[in-house]
């Protein structure tokens, strides 16, 4: 343990629990509002959304942002845009091709009378359009990742961090990637464009630093540094293994209710994928879980103590916790192997 804690003694950020440090008002106040906000996201989130920020994507994004040399704050952010990216992207994509392939017959309403096969071979249009389209955005997939990258270091960084055209530049062409500095802008704006520039977006990473300042505070026994770049490695292994990680965990939870010989409608309903999803968007959760895991990292012995404050601080119960601090833990064990 203490070896691990002098691994961080030189990191000189974040700065947890400064001298003239907020004081528990503040800091109960800034919970409220990171809990309320963390609610109306997850309950107005969309099932669309989380299929590409994990796996490769999560890997590709850690890569970029070493090689870059961006903090964790931005890599979290950017992979959340990109995820927001994509989604939109793809339906926008997909609503034109249909669209063009469609807009050839002034009538479709007298061309499916006419002849019913019209709509079988329109169609195949579509496939083959479509598979067109996808071997477009595919070449462009890293250009994005790093122009998510590039908004998330001018909204976070100081001017001095941000990624430049340079920069992007030089990794498409150890990529062996073509493009000039007129499409490394328009990318950018073909990004924003089509979040409607809506580019502040929720992370995993201001609720970790938030939790740990409180816990911080209410006991100055743990050592935040060291806890806090732990847990930015679990959070790296949890985007690495997401999808998996809460498919285990709805498992868990459906198997809970089975046992118990409860289920209801309402309950099948909640434990179905689309009952499922503000659970999977619940980013105070997530963070109290991936912190929980870091503890027990750092020190098993004394890590359900850090557990039950976490618990104390977000009214989590405590079992729920637990169960999402192993299934991230069963992630890690895989990695390692």
């Amino acid at each position: 343990m203490q070896q691990i804690c002098e691994m961080f003694e030189s990191e000189s950020e974040p700065l947890f629990n400064a001298p003239n440090e907020l004081s528990a008002a503040v800091l109960d106040d800034c919970l409220f509002v990171l809990g309320t906000a963390n609610v109306d996201n997850a309950e107005r989130a969309s099932p669309a959304r989380g299929h590409f920020k994990e796996g490769h994507v999560a890997l590709l994004f850690i890569r970029l942002c070493h090689v870059l040399k961006q903090s964790a704050e931005v890599k979290c952010h950017a992979i959340e845009l990109y995820d927001a990216f994509m989604t939109e992207h793809v339906v926008q994509l997909r609503r034109h091709v249909r669209d063009a392939c469609g807009s050839d017959d002034r009538s479709k309403e007298r061309r499916r009378r006419r002849n019913r096969g019209k709509k079988e071979k329109m169609e195949e249009e579509v496939g083959r359009q479509w598979a067109m389209v996808v071997g477009r955005v595919r070449s462009q997939l890293l250009l994005r990742a790093l122009s998510c990258i590039q908004i998330a270091s001018k909204l976070l960084c100081r001017p001095s961090a941000v990624v430049s055209i340079d920069a992007i530049e030089e990794v498409l062409r150890k990529a062996g990637l073509r493009f000039g500095r007129t499409s490394i802008r328009k990318s950018e704006l073909r990004v924003l464009d089509a979040l409607g520039h809506h580019s502040t977006l929720p992370t995993p990473v201001v609720y970790l630093e938030s939790l740990l300042e409180i816990l911080g505070h209410n006991d100055q026994r743990v050592n935040l540094r060291a806890l806090y770049h732990v847990s930015l490695q679990v959070l790296d292994l949890f985007y690495l293994h997401r999808n998996r990680v809460y498919a285990e965990l709805m498992d868990r939870a459906m198997e809970g209710i089975r046992k118990r010989h409860l289920e209801s409608e309402d309950e099948r309903h909640s434990m179905s994928s689309s009952g499922f999803l503000p659970v999977t968007n619940d980013l105070m959760f997530a963070s109290t879980a991936v912190i929980s895991c870091a503890a027990y990292l750092l020190d098993h012995l004394t890590y359900c103590n850090v557990t039950r404050q976490l618990q104390s601080i977000t009214q989590i119960p405590y079992d729920e916790i637990m169960d999402f601090t192993i299934e991230i833990g069963r992630a890690s064990c895989r990695e390692r192997v």
